[in-house]
């Protein structure tokens, strides 16, 4: 099985792609399909084949509508009736068989052995110069070409007198009229019908998207090498913590605040999932491949799992121990449940911001904007207590705030620090002075409202998914 291409794998050719996108389009069956230009970029036998496929479907039922450019006669001999356009205006709409009848009557007649294609394409490039040359100069006289004889009437202007247009007219109404129609007057898109189960549908785009990591495991490599190099960077720099008063705590402090940071940022590459796919998500939503739900499951699925809590694990393991953080099972695992927790969240705010903005820099900003925001109010570059009461209501929003002080509940919680063994105070007494609980539900607390921002940046990138315009 070929791969498409990636930015980093060239993949199929050209043609090859093209009737992939065709393909796709006849997975729904649907009963009118639209396509733009199938045979450009084909070499010829390839566009044969592709208009000769469509001819087939044409037959047994379906309504297949296509622009292309300049076809040769093998191809148009395929087409049941034709559109013409000048300048976006009509100049002959109906039977392919008729279209050089209706030529020849208004006087432009096609040479023996020419491609009707050809001749038409020719027929309007000749009528719209002709018309712009008696625009500059009135008095000019009609100019002849071969074959063709050229009036002083544009092509569009005999289309609108002739019988052709008012067929034209008659086939619009007949096909309003049976369209559906609201009370507001405008025709009613019709909603659109799914033939498989929301799981069946959830297994495929899940199956797609682990195929994708699978045969791109750039990504995947990349952030786990970074992540190894940051814990193992981190794990140096606070290396085996003392517990004496001065250094240990602000050492331990800085080091919460440096891995919340880290995690934060590590996970900012979620705000690619939706914004790289968002043309795709649109195109095959639309055309009624899938419902939304199963897609954003399916995707959110598929990233946490390799991208976020597997490297979250192992940066979390190798930074904690090197750190020389608590020596105890229970205090290990809540950190990396901690850190988990922080990455989720990280990687809700990306999801909602790709959801939400079509362009990644504007992601980016404001991506910078809240998490500027959230470590300000996170309780260690300034105290809180300190700030008026009408902007200290922010911190209850940082998800910095939650996860250092969840951190720094389960290390400090029966540790004392003392310098020179005298001057001892208990961890107890170190989060009392910073206001933070401790007792109780104190450590759970804040594992509860990252749970419930998380939840709110998923469920708000879930939201703007669905918001997205499916038609225009």
């Amino acid at each position: 099985m070929l791969q498409i291409g990636t930015p980093f794998i060239r993949g199929v050719s050209g043609g090859e792609r093209k009737r992939t996108n065709i393909g796709m389009e006849l997975v729904t069956q649907p009963s009118v399909l639209f396509l733009d230009e199938p045979t450009t970029g084909l070499d010829a036998t390839t566009a044969f084949a592709v208009i000769q496929h469509l001819s087939r479907l044409s037959k047994k039922g379906r309504t297949i509508i296509f622009s292309i450019h300049q076809p040769r006669y093998s191809i148009y001999r395929f087409f049941n009736r034709i559109h013409l356009l000048s300048l976006g205006e009509t100049v002959y709409h109906g039977s392919s068989e008729n279209a050089l009848e209706y030529f020849a009557r208004i006087g432009y007649i096609c040479e023996e052995h020419n491609n009707p294609a050809d001749f038409f394409l020719d027929t309007i490039i000749f009528n719209q110069n002709n018309m712009r040359a008696i625009e500059k100069n009135p008095g000019l006289d009609a100019a002849e070409n071969g074959s063709v004889t050229q009036t002083n009437e544009s092509l569009t202007e005999i289309f609108k007198k002739s019988n052709a247009k008012q067929e034209l007219e008659i086939e619009s109404k007949h096909l309003i009229g049976n369209a559906s129609v609201g009370s507001s007057g405008h025709v009613q898109i019709q909603k659109i019908s799914y033939t498989t189960s929301f799981f069946q549908q959830l297994f495929i785009v899940s199956k797609r998207a682990t195929k994708n990591l699978v045969r791109n495991p750039f990504l995947v490599i990349v952030q786990n090498v970074i992540l190894f190099i940051f814990a193992i960077l981190t794990g140096l720099i606070y290396f085996q913590m003392d517990l004496t008063r001065s250094a240990g705590i602000q050492n331990r402090i800085g080091a919460f605040f440096f891995v919340s940071m880290q995690q934060v940022f590590a996970n900012m590459s979620g705000m690619d999932i939706f914004i790289q796919e968002r043309e795709i998500f649109v195109h095959e939503s639309a055309n009624g491949f899938y419902r939304v739900s199963p897609y954003y499951f399916g995707k959110v699925v598929c990233d946490l799992l390799p991208l976020r809590l597997l490297p979250t694990i192992l940066f979390s393991t190798i930074a904690y121990w090197m750190m020389g953080l608590k020596p105890e099972v229970d205090a290990y695992f809540i950190y990396v449940f901690t850190i988990v927790l922080t990455s989720f969240v990280a990687t809700g705010i990306a999801f909602a911001l790709s959801s939400t903005f079509k362009e990644r820099a504007i992601a980016t900003i404001v991506s910078g904007l809240i998490y500027i925001l959230s470590m300000i109010f996170g309780g260690v570059l300034v105290n809180i207590s300190s700030l008026p009461d009408w902007i200290e209501w922010i911190q209850y929003l940082s998800l910095f705030r939650y996860t250092i002080n969840a951190l720094s509940v389960n290390e400090f919680v029966g540790q004392t620090f003392c310098d020179n063994g005298t001057a001892c105070i208990t961890g107890e007494m170190y989060l009392e002075s910073q206001n933070i609980r401790y007792t109780d539900w104190g450590l759970w607390q804040n594992h509860v409202a990252l749970f419930c921002i998380m939840l709110g940046f998923f469920l708000l990138a879930y939201v703007q998914l669905r918001r997205i315009p499916k038609y225009k």
